[in-house]
C-alpha cells in the first residue's frame, strides 16, 4: 500500500488548528524531529552527512532517552494499558535487554517479513503448518546471512511500509491510537521521515489497523 499516492482533495490542505497536537505527546514528537533529521541526513549525496546519520542513529541524546524512561515509568505507575510493540517485535519488554540480545534479530526479522512475532511462528511450525514452516526457515536463514554480514536489514523487503510502519507503531503509547484519520494524516504530513508533504488518511488508517491486529494476534 503506497501512503503517498492518494491525494486529499476533500481535505483542507492546511489546517488552523492541528487537532492532533492535543493527543500526542510531546516526547514522541521530540523523538520525530531527531528522527527526521536523521532521514535527511541518511538521503544526503554527501558521505559526511550520511556518515553522521550514523552517527546519529547510534547515539540518541542521552536527555531525550530519560524523558522516554521516565515517561515509561509514570504510564506504568499509573496503570495506563501499554500496547506492547516492544515486546512483539524484539522479544523483550525492554529494548535495552533486547538490542544486547544477539536473538533479538530473529524476533525483528519475523515481524517485518511476515507481520508475525516469532512464538507465533514457532508455534505454528509445531503445529504442521506448512506455510509457517517455511516462513520461520526464511527467517533462521536471513538471520544467518545477518549474523555474518550478508544482510542489511534496511535493504530488506518488508510486510509494512517502514517509515510510516515506524511512524504509527512507535507512537502507538503516545497518543497516535488515539487520532482520527484526517488528524493522523495531518500529524505525517508534519512529522514522517518521509519527505512527503501530503499522506491519504485512509491508507494510514488502513495500515494503524493492520499494525494493531497484527499485535493484537500475538501470543499470551
Amino acid at each position: 500500500m503506497d501512503i503517498r499516492k492518494q491525494t486529499r482533495s476533500a481535505r483542507t490542505t492546511i489546517r488552523e488548528r492541528k487537532g492532533w497536537q492535543k493527543k500526542v505527546e510531546p516526547v514522541y514528537v521530540q523523538m520525530l524531529e531527531y528522527y527526521k533529521r536523521v532521514c535527511e541526513l541518511s538521503r544526503s549525496s554527501s558521505e559526511a552527512d550520511r556518515q553522521e546519520a550514523e552517527r546519529l542513529k547510534r547515539n540518541p541524546p542521552e536527555d531525550l532517552k530519560e524523558k522516554v524512561r521516565r515517561l515509561g515509568e509514570e504510564r506504568r505507575k499509573s496503570g495506563v494499558a501499554i500496547i506492547p510493540v516492544a515486546t512483539t517485535i524484539l522479544g523483550s519488554s525492554d529494548p535495552d535487554v533486547a538490542l544486547h540480545d544477539v536473538r533479538y534479530m530473529q524476533h525483528w526479522l519475523a515481524w517485518n517479513k511476515y507481520g508475525k512475532t516469532l512464538e507465533q511462528l514457532v508455534e505454528e511450525d509445531r503445529a504442521a503448518i506448512a506455510k509457517s514452516s517455511s516462513q520461520l526457515l526464511s527467517v533462521q536463514r536471513d538471520f544467518q546471512d545477518w549474523r555474518y554480514g550478508k544482510l542489511r536489514p534496511e535493504e530488506l523487503k518488508t510486510k509494512f511500509d517502514r517509515e510510516h510502519w515506524t511512524l504509527i507503531a512507535m507512537g502507538l503509547n503516545f497518543g497516535i491510537d488515539k487520532l482520527s484519520q484526517e488528524d493522523l494524516a495531518d500529524f505525517a504530513d508534519e512529522m514522517c521521515g518521509c519527505g512527503n508533504k501530503t499522506h491519504s488518511p485512509e491508507n494510514l488508517r488502513k495500515l494503524r489497523y493492520r499494525i494493531l491486529e497484527a499485535l493484537q494476534r500475538r501470543p499470551s
